[in-house]
């Protein structure tokens, strides 16, 4: 063999030896360190993530005067709040699906631009037939954003530490919860329910913008046999980082793995090995969902229609307990790692289940300081002192008994 034909053979060597496979993008990902592109990525999927939780509360702010204003019965209530959720449980299925098949970024844009539009679209409804189904359609977003969102965050992050860094990026959720509460509580009074659905409709300019602007996930790309478009996307995130990446580990350690684990389907969700777990997990899932988003959204008009109080008072009331939702998923981020998962997700539950406990046998003790929470934001201290008396008589611990069961509910919500 000549002197050509070795070099010739050594550059194809060389060639093999560099092409990328789908264990060196997973050993480039987990050499990554903070970086502008990652910055990026978790501030615009962050904010769809945000305004997915705006939307899917919005409701609760914008009832009572819907209520009013299409005089509603309590079955036409219940179909309005379960309108959503029914079009979530579609989304759900689809959009993890439709990411699975066509890409993570591309699928976060297209639910993000239906919540968008869905959301401008009800606060031009005339009915409520039109809203019931515009809500319908906007749940089908709602409910696909939010799993293809926290998949594409897991998967553009490294291993270490990952848990507690996925939890501080799902706070986003419950903060976009508060946000609508507060914004709801100071605009629904002031400029009507439609101002919140008009608000509800920014995440339609990520539908154009975030393809653009943040790659698609690489692992994904890898798991698809996109090897090149992998090798280019992760490189945008390599190109971002801050200081000099160390030498990535052996790929052939990570295609080792990954061959050892043989491919998962829906399906094996029901075998002996995972039927158990699934199980909990989904009973778990559903306890949260009843009492964040049951609760959540019926708040307002109960303190309304059961226990009388104005609605600047009732908005009011429900901010806090998002707030206090807010505080219980931080609370659950900082001291899983210290405590585990279980016992975090288990004490959640119980304070969960001893605030909601004491909610109805504390029904009309008074409160002393209530009223001076209630009157923050914008409601006048002639209406708050007015109202103060029947106030106490009322609700005020059945308040707090929700604030501490928000604060529950979100924590265990974000652990699971």
């Amino acid at each position: 063999m000549g002197v050509s034909d070795l070099s010739l053979a050594a550059d194809a060597e060389h060639g093999r030896a560099t092409m990328p496979t789908s264990g060196s993008i997973v050993a480039r990902i987990e050499r990554l360190t903070a970086s502008s592109m990652q910055l990026r990525a978790r501030l615009l999927v962050g904010m769809a993530t945000f305004f997915d939780g705006f939307d899917a509360i919005a409701i609760a702010a914008t009832l009572p005067l819907l209520i009013k204003q299409w005089n509603l019965g309590s079955t036409q209530i219940g179909i309005l709040i379960a309108a959503a959720a029914v079009g979530q449980l579609i989304g759900t299925f689809f959009f993890p699906q439709f990411a699975q098949r066509r890409g993570r970024v591309r699928a976060i844009a297209y639910s993000s631009g239906i919540i968008g539009i869905t959301s401008i679209a009800c606060g031009f409804a005339t009915s409520f037939e039109v809203f019931v189904l515009l809500r319908i359609i906007q749940g089908i977003g709602l409910g696909g954003e939010l799993p293809v969102a926290a998949t594409y965050i897991n998967e553009i992050t490294r291993a270490r530490n990952r848990g507690r860094f996925v939890l501080l990026y799902e706070i986003i959720y419950p903060i976009g919860l508060l946000a609508s509460a507060a914004l709801g509580a100071w605009l629904v009074p002031r400029h009507g329910w439609e101002v919140m659905y008009f608000l509800g409709g920014i995440p339609v300019i990520l539908m154009f913008i975030l393809p653009g602007l943040i790659p698609e996930s690489p692992r994904w790309l890898a798991e698809k046999g996109r090897l090149a478009e992998a090798d280019t996307a992760l490189a945008r995130f390599e190109a971002a980082a801050r200081v000099k990446l160390p030498e990535p580990e052996d790929a052939r350690i990570y295609d080792a793995m990954m061959a050892a684990h043989p491919r998962r389907t829906v399906r094996d969700l029901f075998s002996r090995a995972y039927l158990s777990r699934n199980i909990v997990v989904a009973l778990l899932w559903s306890s949260c969902g009843f009492i964040q988003y049951g609760l959540s959204t019926w708040l307002p008009t109960i303190y309304q229609t059961v226990y009388k109080i104005p609605l600047q008072q009732a908005l009011n009331l429900s901010l806090g307990a998002s707030a206090l939702g807010v505080a219980g998923s931080l609370v659950a981020a900082l001291t899983v790692d210290k405590f585990g998962r279980k016992p975090v997700i288990a004490g959640a539950f119980v304070l969960c289940a001893a605030s909601l406990g004491l909610a109805g046998p504390c029904r009309g003790r008074p409160s002393t300081w209530w009223p001076r929470y209630a009157r923050w934001p914008g409601a006048s201290w002639r209406a708050a002192s007015s109202s103060r008396t029947s106030t106490r008589r009322r609700c005020t611990p059945p308040a707090y008994a929700r604030w501490a069961a928000a604060w529950a509910a979100h924590g265990s919500s974000s652990r699971q």
